[in-house]
């Protein structure tokens, strides 16, 4: 068998296995531990709410379920997996509403069954749930297990032995196109080389730089054509805001998303006609169609959602988020490939691979060692002082602001109360450091100053829109939810003001970002420095802002010492960071607004 084949099964079979095995470790833990750890919910209260058309005397067939529990500290987001059980039963669940101390959950598939004398009852329990699909990952090798001729053309690429190959005549093409728009110069270089590409082609895109609306360009140029395009990443909201971007540019109809009712968060922003359909089956097309635009996971070509689908062009966006594994899986149904993505950003989230490290590595950073492509050099995002140290400390200090946006600043009176000092507009950037102490995972001092800073920034005119708040941790987002929507004004702006952790804010911005890092134990960040301190997690923390961008974090943070040299460089950056910020220090106890 292929070297590559057999790799890529044993990447698969690694990566499932220590999942599952995480698990099974958790379940073995006392109940008080995993509830600690953020990897089980107990004590909820569950309302099963009854399908409209089957149900008897004795039970309630259901396919939703509402919980509720006095204190959620877990890990659990929209889109987790779960695990209810209580009273004898057991069922798995997705999570797909998140209101901090109730969530909604959804059967996969189907409907479950359980008696009416539980419903309303406490004592149920949530944990999380293995989702083991190497099965469904596998088809793709076993494709090139088959076909030689792609089996050879992938393994070239992956191995680095073929580079970039490009029609002069679509150059010339493709030339023509960009002079019409308003694509900056290297926004225009990277859409000529990837439009005129035979193989494949890697467009970096730092924080800002424009990349999903290059990819809309592209996409749309290529359907056009008649082309069949498939657009995928490895999170819905990545793909999301790609078809919403292909939709709006142009208007161009041939555009559809194929996911669950709850997974199209931004798919119809600002006058998208995106569609979203859960078969694509029903969408009107097939794999005769032409012109089509097509968003989708890189799971779902392997799924009876669109097995019988083959494609032109496979546009994988955010590539540096996505594990080689799945890249390949998507790239064996198609011919040409473009990978958009930064390895400065949010990398996959993986097991450790001794065996094979390699794969521990996105598919963007892996062929990035062989062909560093383009880099879009221009921030739409940024002033300059908030994209002066991320391009010097990650992007060697070639990404600069747009000339619009560089001395950007809030349009409001600068005329604040208690916080004036941090919320001063003329300070683009600010680190307000605290002197409280022994917060691991979630900071009520920081929640309530996060509601105390959102409550004067609506004053003087902010709506939700303008505001994003983000942290590290899930449960420190519902902290921040519990007393932000203690402000009088909640109800008017919940819908818009986005609270969230940084792995779900990757490819958004707002004009102020808010950043609560929540832990305040030193000893606790240095034992989950690999997540707390990781660099590339920090990056996109810090470039999500436009105008105003604030950090809240103990002092304690940034005196941490240690001899692990493995820790030393990702203790360093922070440390960088405190020295390049504008710095303001607590003075006094913040007391409690409400």
């Amino acid at each position: 068998m292929n070297d590559l084949i057999i790799r890529l099964n044993q990447a698969i079979d690694h990566e499932y296995d220590a999942k599952n095995n995480e698990i099974d470790t958790q379940l073995e833990l006392p109940l008080e531990d995993r509830v600690i750890k953020g990897e089980t919910i107990s004590d909820v209260t569950v309302s099963f709410i009854s399908s409209p058309f089957v149900s008897n005397d004795n039970d309630i067939v259901f396919s939703t379920v509402r919980v509720s529990c006095a204190d959620n500290i877990s890990k659990f987001r929209e889109g987790s997996p779960v695990t209810l059980s209580g009273y004898g039963y057991s069922f798995a669940l997705d999570v797909v509403e998140d209101n901090g101390e109730n969530m909604t959950l959804e059967m996969g598939y189907g409907m479950g069954t359980v008696s009416k004398r539980n419903n309303f009852k406490s004592g149920w329990q949530l944990d999380n749930a293995k989702v083991d699909i190497r099965h469904i990952v596998k088809k793709s090798t076993a494709i090139l297990a088959y076909n030689q001729n792609k089996l050879n053309y992938l393994t070239e690429i992956f191995e680095g032995r073929t580079k970039p190959k490009f029609s002069e005549s679509r150059k010339k093409t493709a030339w023509t196109y960009v002079e019409k728009t308003e694509l900056n110069k290297t926004q225009k270089e990277a859409f000529v080389n990837a439009f005129a590409t035979e193989n494949f082609y890697l467009i970096q895109g730092p924080p800002g730089s424009g990349k999903t609306w290059l990819l809309a360009h592209l996409a749309v140029e290529f359907a056009k054509e008649g082309k069949k395009v498939l657009i995928t990443a490895f999170t819905h909201t990545a793909i999301n805001n790609a078809l919403q971007k292909a939709s709006t540019l142009s208007g161009y109809p041939h555009i559809v998303k194929v996911g669950k009712k709850f997974q199209t968060e931004g798919l119809y922003f600002d006058g998208s006609k995106a569609k979203n359909v859960t078969d694509f089956a029903r969408s009107g097309y097939d794999n005769s169609s032409k012109g089509i635009i097509v968003g989708a996971t890189c799971y779902s070509p392997y799924t009876r959602k669109l097995d019988f689908m083959d494609w032109d062009i496979i546009i994988i966006d955010e590539a540096g988020q996505l594990t080689i594994p799945l890249a390949i899986a998507a790239m064996v149904k198609g011919g040409k490939y473009i990978l958009i993505g930064d390895h400065k950003q949010l990398p996959p989230i993986v097991a450790e691979n001794k065996d094979d490290i390699v794969f521990t590595k996105s598919i963007f950073e892996h062929l990035f060692k062989y062909n560093e492509g383009i880099m879009l050099d221009i921030t739409y995002r940024m002033n300059k002082q908030i994209n002066d140290f991320p391009s010097r400390q990650f992007y060697e200090g070639k990404l600069k602001p747009f000339s619009r946006n560089e001395n950007w600043i809030l349009d409001v009176v600068n005329e604040f109360g208690k916080h004036k000092d941090i919320l001063d507009i003329s300070k683009p950037e600010v680190l307000f450091c605290h002197k409280h102490s022994s917060n691991q995972s979630r900071s009520d001092f920081e929640a309530n100053l996060v509601a105390e800073l959102i409550n004067e920034y609506v004053s003087k005119g902010l709506s939700g829109k303008d505001i994003a708040v983000i942290t590290p941790f899930r449960a420190q987002v519902r902290q921040i939810k519990k007393y932000v929507s203690k402000l009088p004004f909640y109800e008017r702006f919940k819908e818009d003001l986005l609270i969230d952790t940084v792995e779900r804010i990757q490819g958004q911005e707002r004009d102020v970002i808010i950043y609560s890092l929540a832990t305040s134990d030193p000893e606790k960040a240095k034992q989950r420095a690999d997540f707390f301190f990781n660099p590339n997690r920090f990056n996109v923390a810090i470039t999500r802002a436009r105008k105003k961008r604030i950090v809240i974090a103990s002092i304690s943070l940034f005196s941490i010492e240690t001899n692990d040299k493995k820790l030393q460089p990702l203790i360093k950056n922070f440390k960088d960071f405190y020295k390049d910020s504008t710095v303001i220090e607590e003075q006094s106890d913040t007391q409690d607004l409400f």
